[in-house]
């Protein structure tokens, strides 16, 4: 119980860090309303990430690839085809029992593979090699959540963090000739391009995931 309290006393002195960069980011996307409902956002997601840990102990051996999304829709909805969700704040929403549950989140790549998505990118295109983010681009928050999911993860899975074990779904596109240029009516391009918190420059998404993750203690 001791070593419980004081993960969640540092999340919530993690958090009133957070407090002040998210109140500075640009156009306010994830700007919290008060610095309590910052701390209270980050004791929810360490409780969180505590359940995935334990979740990903127990897949060791049969989970050993993860593929990233984005909904294609609002902040607000959770959807059940990936094993997590992250919502506009960086929620974790743990939409499965078992990692080892088969879900329909990659075509031809679901087994021995979980599913992380963020919930995004609603009216969102892409067209003559410009990023139209329509009006839920991915925030700050839910980009660095992701690196810290997959860290995680991977982790307590005990795999690499590379192309081969994390991948978006466009690079699995690109990969299966589903992807942009490919004529494909299901053409996908999740995670094509993000804009690097630290930067604010648009770069290829899974690189920095894969980076931000492998960054994260």
């Amino acid at each position: 119980m001791k070593n419980k309290t004081k993960t969640i006393l540092g999340a919530v002195l993690c958090a009133i860090l957070q407090f002040n960069v998210a109140n500075t980011e640009a156009g306010g996307v994830t700007k919290y309303n008060s610095l309590s409902e910052c701390a209270l956002q980050a004791v929810h997601q360490q409780e969180d990430i505590d359940k995935l840990s334990v979740l990903a102990d127990n897949a060791k051996g049969s989970i050993d690839k993860m593929y990233l999304h984005w909904s294609a829709m609002n902040y607000e909805n959770a959807y059940d085809d990936y094993h997590i969700n992250i919502g506009r704040f960086g929620e974790i929403r743990i939409t499965c029992n078992e990692l080892t549950e088969k879900k329909a989140h990659t075509w031809r790549r679901n087994s021995r593979a979980i599913g992380i998505s963020m919930d995004c990118m609603l009216d969102a295109a892409y067209r003559e090699g410009k990023t139209y983010w329509g009006p839920c681009p991915p925030t700050n928050a839910q980009i660095r959540t992701m690196a810290l999911v997959i860290a995680v993860v991977a982790k307590h899975l005990e795999i690499d963090i590379n192309k081969d074990t994390v991948m978006t779904h466009a690079e699995a596109a690109i990969i299966d000739n589903y992807g942009l240029g490919s004529g494909d009516p299901e053409v996908r391009w999740d995670m094509l391009y993000l804009i690097d918190p630290d930067t604010c420059k648009e770069v290829p998404g899974g690189e920095l995931l894969r980076d931000m993750s492998r960054r994260i203690k």
